[in-house]
Formats: structure tokens, C-alpha cells, sequence
């Protein structure tokens, strides 16, 4: 980020639900897809849309007239759905390690049972994502925040891209 400034540019980082330091209160429970814009304020849901929505609030609040997206991993569901939904927002995006979209049969076969999701995401990722030579301390970081999370927050975020 110093670069950035150093170079005149405003960087804003936000927080988005349940990731670094933001609070994670339990979703409501039987939401299974996003509820929509207009839905009750009331419902905890950790969709990339929400996140999206969330972004999008943060930027009319500080009178923010477009930006450059720079979006990471899952952060790429939630900038796809923000540059969709507001592209006179959007000068442009950075995007890297994109998430693309998990086939019907994969999600059937693999990511219905909550007890073997994160198994079975692991099966299906893991070889991509943490290849040998991975440091084994980063390994235990990913393990401890994954079996952290909330079940229903990880399957919202897996089968929202």
C-alpha cells in the first residue's frame, strides 16, 4: 500500500463479514442461497453478494465515485457481483487467483454434506492450493482458521462462485 499512496492513489481496505478482524455472528439459520438486496436486514448471511452490497454502502459513504477493484481468492466472487451490479462504479479490477464456478455434479457428488465439506474441499483444492512446497506453519494457519468457521458461513461462501 505505501506504493499506492506514494503514487497519489486513496486505498481503502475494507473488513468484509466474518474475514480478519470484522465480527461473525451466526448466519440465520435455512438461508441456503443469497437472500437478496431487498431482504430483511435482520438476516445474517456471509453471501459475496452481501459482501459486495456491503463495499458498495462503504463507498457512497465516503463519496466514492468509481475505483480500481483489486480482488484475491473469494474476494473475486465479490468484486465480479460489485463491478455487475454497479459497473459505473468500477474503473477497473485487478483480479488474482480467480475463483470460477464449481460444475452442478462436483457440488452434488462433494460440498452437500456439511460433515465432509471441508474434507472434501480440501480433496478437490488442496493439491492446487497448498503444494509442497507450502511452509508447514502456513498449513497449520489454514487448518486452524478453517475449522474455526461456521459451517453454514463456509458452505454460502463455497457455493455462492
Amino acid at each position: 500500500m505505501p506504493f499506492l499512496l506514494a503514487h497519489g492513489f486513496r486505498v481503502i481496505t475494507p473488513d468484509p463479514r466474518r474475514q480478519g478482524r470484522s465480527s461473525a455472528p451466526a448466519p440465520t439459520p435455512d438461508i441456503k442461497s443469497y437472500p437478496g438486496p431487498d431482504a430483511d436486514p435482520s438476516i445474517i448471511n456471509y453471501y459475496p453478494q452481501s459482501a459486495a452490497l456491503d463495499f458498495i454502502a462503504l463507498l457512497q459513504h465516503l463519496n466514492v465515485s468509481s475505483v480500481v477493484v483489486n480482488a484475491h481468492s473469494l474476494g473475486t466472487a465479490v468484486a465480479y457481483h460489485f463491478a455487475t451490479v454497479r459497473p459505473d462504479l468500477t474503473r477497473a479490477m485487478v483480479i488474482l487467483d480467480p475463483l470460477h464456478s464449481i460444475p452442478s455434479e462436483t457440488v452434488d457428488k462433494y460440498l452437500t454434506d456439511p460433515l465432509l465439506i471441508l474434507q472434501n474441499l480440501t480433496m478437490l483444492f488442496g493439491p492446487a492450493l497448498y503444494p509442497p512446497t507450502v511452509p508447514a506453519w502456513h498449513l497449520t494457519w489454514v487448518g486452524r482458521r478453517r475449522t474455526g468457521g461456521d459451517m453454514n458461513v463456509i458452505l454460502a461462501q463455497s457455493f455462492a462462485c
